[in-house]
């Protein structure tokens, strides 16, 4: 299986192997090569950092930042935060769970004395048919999950007048979801990811009619 973030650990050994055969012949060849991939990593990072454009790509964290007024770290009144929120992808609940609980914890909070429910409640999992972590497999984080964290059937999901916040994402094979016709769309925002696999992050908000 091949997993691209388990490079981020295995880099260490691999640099490790890398400077050892370098430095066991000639220590001033092995250090001069051993400079020069330096460099070459540096700038191939500088390069691959360019190339995400994250100002323009802050996928979920701006997604996760529109619903509480944090906006790269100059903290905002949230504007009318939703009742409920919804994630519809495993792919990006638990990104969005970091992002939020950052937002909450933040020191501009407490610096203003912000009171708790000014922020979004913890987000739900909804994805349509599931109704047990045991029907999902393992790569969705099912380690993660329990039963709780599902919402099963929108239709009975949501009181008159609540409004709620919907996520979803074009990456990974997903799309917008189907909502329950009493659910009138308020809004919508498209905040791009950095990589063509994760698509697009949208947040939808809904008011139960």
């Amino acid at each position: 299986m091949f997993l691209d973030r388990y490079f981020i650990f295995a880099a260490v050994f691999i640099i490790t192997v890398v400077a050892v055969a370098l430095l066991s012949h000639s220590r001033k060849i092995g250090a001069l090569f051993l400079t020069i991939l330096m460099f070459a990593s540096v700038a191939s990072y500088l390069k691959a950092s360019q190339r995400l454009d994250v100002e323009n790509r802050p996928g979920m964290k701006g997604a996760a930042n529109s619903l509480t007024g944090n906006d790269g770290g100059a903290w905002q009144m949230p504007k009318d935060p939703p009742d409920k929120v919804i994630v519809s992808s495993t792919f990006i609940y638990f990104s969005y769970q970091y992002y939020d609980y950052l937002n909450k914890n933040n020191a501009f909070r407490p610096a203003l004395d912000v009171p708790f429910p000014l922020f979004p409640p913890a987000a739900q999992l909804y994805l349509p048919g599931i109704t047990s972590i045991s029907q999902l497999p393992h790569f969705s984080g099912t380690a993660l999950l329990s039963n709780q964290d599902l919402i099963g059937d929108l239709h009975n999901y949501g009181q008159p007048d609540e409004t709620i916040a919907l996520l979803w994402t074009t990456g990974f094979g997903g799309s917008k979801p189907e909502v329950p016709a009493n659910w009138t769309q308020l809004d919508e925002k498209k905040f791009a990811d950095v990589f063509p696999h994760r698509g697009d992050i949208f947040v939808t908000k809904y008011l139960v009619k």
